[in-house]
Order: C-alpha cells, then structure tokens, then sequence
C-alpha cells in the first residue's frame, strides 16, 4: 500500500513537471517567435546620395538605398514594389508649405523628375538581404547643374502581401555639395549633406 501510495504520487509530479514544462516551452515560443518576432526580418531602411561630378550643365548623382536586416531570416525585397520618386527643387525656387493635412506642412517639391523607379530589375523578381546583413541598392542619374536641393522617396512592400509600405525620405542639397565638391578634387566623390530643418 505505501508502495503504491509513492507511485501515485510519483505520477502526479512528474505529471506536473511536464504540464509546466509544456507551459514554458509555449510561453517561450510565444515569447520568441510572437512578441519578438523571430521568425520576421527586422529591417532599417535608410537613403544616401553623391555628388559624382559636374558635366557642362550637368551633375551625375548616386542615389543609394541601404537596406540592413537585424533580424534572424533572410529578407526578400519584391522588385516591383521597391521603387523611388525623385524631386528637384530648383536654385531661385520661391518655397511654398503644402496646406494639405497628410503633409503636414512640409516643403512642396515640383512633381517628381523620376517617378516610381525599381532599384533593381523587375526581371530579377527580388533582392535578398541576409540576417545582420546591410545591402546597398544604387542607382546613378544626372540632374540640372541648378539644382538646389533633392527629395528622394523610397518605399518598399514585405513579401507577405498584406503588410503596408515601409517608407523613407531624405533632402539633400545639392548646391552645397557642388560648391564643396568644386574645392576639392574630382576623383573624390562629396557625400551630399541632409538639409538641415
């Protein structure tokens, strides 16, 4: 009797280690893969620009879009939808603040100069980012040497489909970096300066 009375009871315990170690396994995958997202790319979207040089009435521009994944997964980046806007704001331009509530007052840019252009070839179907990974996408132009100052847009969607657009911008004068550019020498490339608010 007192032998069975030790295993029943030794039943019982190890019934409730088990029932609690299934509660902490679950409440760690809760944890790990729910609430922290493990099982997601964490991406940091951020835009550059340089001045290349100066030709005639001309200024070649690398725009660049760095994409870094602090995540654990492989980053997928849809090349329909990861595209860029450019704007030009002339020298002289007479600024106006756009009145409309979405834009909260911000400079208006005249339209774009190249509208909804992919970073990489559509054909390509993707650009991959690896876990821990920054991947620079680039794209060189040229603008009028009157140039100002430019705002590039970049806006990209996650390849589950039913995530909104992650988004950036950046102004960046341009006036400034060719007057600086013009100083230095022309094998050296000047990073172009975010406009200061």
């Amino acid at each position: 009797m007192i032998l069975e009375h030790w295993k029943t009871t030794l039943e019982i315990v190890q019934h409730a280690v088990e029932s609690v170690a299934v509660l902490l396994g679950g409440a760690w995958a809760l944890w790990r893969f729910v609430l922290q997202r493990d099982l997601y790319s964490r991406i940091e979207f951020s835009l550059d620009a340089t001045l290349l040089g100066r030709f005639g009435d001309e200024v070649m521009v690398e725009l660049a879009a760095i994409v870094t994944n602090r995540g654990a997964v492989r980053h997928r980046l849809p090349a329909a939808t990861f595209t860029f806007s450019l704007h030009v704001l002339p020298e002289g331009a007479v600024l106006q603040l756009a009145t409309e509530k979405k834009l909260n007052g911000m400079v208006l840019f005249p339209p774009a100069l190249i509208e909804k252009r992919t970073w990489i070839p559509v054909s390509w179907e993707y650009g991959l980012v690896a876990a821990g990974a920054s991947q620079r996408f680039t794209h060189v132009t040229k603008l009028p040497s009157t140039t100002a100052c430019i705002l590039l847009f970049s806006r990209f969607r996650y390849s589950d489909r039913s995530s909104e657009f992650h988004t950036c911008q950046k102004v960046f004068s341009i006036s400034d970096a060719l007057r600086a550019h013009c100083q230095d020498s022309f094998s050296k490339p000047a990073l172009l300066r975010e406009e200061k608010k």
